[in-house]
């Protein structure tokens, strides 16, 4: 947040910002967004690194995604927005490697692509965060890896456990 203001002090035509959400808090991170989002309306140009994908694109005009230092989409920030499998996709792993011209860009982002992939990873959490994990997903009927499957994906666990 530091970084952010201090870059603001010289009042820029363009600000970049490389990843400004990392390591802060979630309502952090909200408010930074809203900050962002008003600085076109001030006549400051954002390019903007970001990791949480859909917040980035929601401030944005135009997007532009990097598949292993190649441009694979550059277009509207709305249009890709909408491809949620697209998204998903080019943040989650890695898009269809066989997809032709046509799916990046001017035939609509996404097209063709590949479903989106996830990364199986290992982590070490406390023993109270795993306890209380553990007591939800029974609590919900649920797998603790399920749960926090549905807890990333944003997915209401408690609703879905309802239906």
């Amino acid at each position: 947040m530091l970084a952010l203001a201090r870059g603001l002090v010289a009042r820029p035509k363009l600000l970049m910002v490389d990843e400004m959400s990392q390591g802060l808090a979630p309502t952090v991170v909200e408010q930074l967004f809203e900050i962002v989002s008003g600085f076109p309306a001030r006549g400051m140009s954002v390019l903007l690194v970001e990791q949480f994908v859909s917040q980035a694109l929601a401030v944005a005009d135009r997007a532009y995604v990097l598949e292993k230092g190649e441009v694979a989409y550059d277009g509207d920030a709305a249009t890709l927005a909408a491809d949620e499998s697209f998204v998903a996709g080019s943040y989650l792993g890695e898009i269809a490697a066989d997809r032709t011209a046509e799916d990046t860009g001017s035939g609509g982002p996404g097209q063709g692509a590949a479903s989106a992939m996830a990364e199986q990873v290992e982590v070490s959490l406390p023993p109270a965060l795993l306890r209380s994990l553990e007591e939800r997903a029974a609590r919900e009927g649920v797998a603790v890896a399920e749960l926090v499957r549905r807890m990333v994906e944003g997915v209401d666990v408690e609703e879905s456990a309802r239906a």
